[in-house]
């Protein structure tokens, strides 16, 4: 399976959980980590997996880098494509917290592509607590996508 791995960092926080997920995986998996970037759309074939880091900016808006991507998707096609979104934000802006994640997780499902997992909204920085919240969440993804 071809696994791919694509963020938006401002301050560098998607990078390091881009990059921890990234090492979560043994090496008979194909990993690509790389920026959110609409070339990534052309190369999912069915059965592959796409997780997505976005940043979330300002009111609750993709962050720039993402964007291009995000339009994309009302184009793409993901049927038999599996996705799971999450991101790491900061509480403090209340209900936009974490809202780039969200916009993704609901513009992937609209293309057919199969979410394997809920979004996940991580607050402000990857820490042991957090990186344990990932690694229960991914090792369920790992299941599911075993079962498939």
């Amino acid at each position: 399976m071809q696994i791919y791995i694509n963020y938006v960092s401002i301050d560098g926080h998607n990078l390091e959980l881009a990059e921890f997920l990234q090492a979560q995986f043994d090496k008979t998996n194909s990993v690509s980590l790389g920026s959110c970037s609409p070339q990534t759309l052309t190369k999912l074939k069915p059965g592959n997996l796409l997780i997505l880091v976005p940043a979330t900016y300002g009111s609750g808006e993709i962050a720039a880098p993402g964007l291009t991507m995000y339009q994309a998707l009302s184009k793409w096609q993901g049927q038999d494509v599996y996705f799971w979104v999450l991101g790491i934000g900061d509480q403090g802006y209340g209900d936009d917290f974490c809202q780039a994640v969200l916009t993704f997780d609901q513009a992937l499902a609209q293309t057919g592509a199969r979410r394997l997992q809920s979004p996940l909204l991580l607050d402000y920085e990857l820490d042991q607590a957090n990186e344990e919240l990932v690694c229960q969440q991914l090792n369920h993804l790992k299941e599911v996508l075993a079962n498939e």
